[in-house]
């Protein structure tokens, strides 16, 4: 069995959020549900739940709170600029140190790998390593030292289902 390790536990956790959205996101819901969240860590925490339709994969309407060490800004762009194509955003969790954000897409599961391996080489990602699994595709990105945004984007179809998109971020130290 592959063994996957994490070099800050910042991103063990959001990648353990990741999942638990990726899952809540696979299991439908109404737009009408709302969503709260806290953190453990003393940290600011927001969370939301959206219904908004990201046609061409153009960027969402994702908002944060500024990070403790002045990176949203960067974190922001990344995260918008891996919004999928022809998506609806489910949920967003953000605190001070990351976000992570779930999407469903209407786009089959190999438009969207191929999607994503250009989107990550064309925005000069490192990739840390992948994982693919019958029905679902993750890349693990950062540099070696934590130094640049970090995270991983993870894809999954189940079924007749829209594919489901999280996107896990957490800014440089």
């Amino acid at each position: 069995m592959p063994q996957l390790t994490c070099r800050s536990s910042r991103l063990a956790g959001f990648g353990l959020l990741a999942g638990v959205l990726l899952l809540m996101s696979a299991c439908g819901g109404d737009d009408g549900n709302k969503s709260t969240a806290t953190t453990s860590s003393g940290g600011a925490a927001t969370a939301t739940s959206k219904s908004g339709d990201n046609g061409g994969g153009s960027g969402g309407s994702a908002t944060s709170k500024p990070a403790a060490n002045g990176t949203s800004s960067d974190l922001d762009k990344l995260e918008q600029d891996l919004v999928p194509p022809k998506s609806k955003q489910v949920a967003r969790f953000s605190a001070d140190d990351g976000v992570v954000v779930t999407y469903t897409s209407t786009e089959s599961l190999s438009t969207l790998k191929d999607y994503y391996d250009k989107k990550i080489k064309d925005l000069k990602l490192k990739v840390q390593g992948t994982l693919n699994v019958t029905d679902s595709y993750s890349w693990f990105i950062g540099d070696d030292n934590n130094k640049s945004a970090h995270g991983a984007v993870i894809i999954a179809k189940s079924g007749n289902d829209p594919v489901s998109v999280s996107v896990t971020l957490a800014p440089g130290e």
